[in-house]
């Protein structure tokens, strides 16, 4: 429920040496939600109540980049901030 302008999982796969990731990114920060099983994904509710009108409409832009090898924030934090076209 922590607010973000991204998340990163990460998770060993069988016949590779070094874990895999996939970091979700948003265009703004936002309320992530995450499970025990490895479930996550983007909760613009937890910030409290939202609702469209009949007619309005909302986008909210993702971008995924995925990786392999040890976790490094720099690095998936640097491709964030260069992501001109999400923000």
């Amino acid at each position: 429920g922590k607010q973000a302008n991204w998340v990163d999982i990460g998770m060993t796969v069988d016949g590779r040496d070094t874990p895999a990731h996939i970091a979700v990114m948003s265009q703004n920060p936002m309320p992530w939600r995450v499970d025990g099983q490895l479930g996550v994904g983007p909760a613009p509710s937890r910030s409290g109540a939202w609702k469209l009108l009949k007619g309005e409409t909302a986008t909210m832009r993702y971008r995924f980049y995925v990786y392999t090898g040890a976790f490094n924030h720099n690095q998936v934090d640097g491709y964030w901030q260069a992501l001109d076209s999400i923000k």
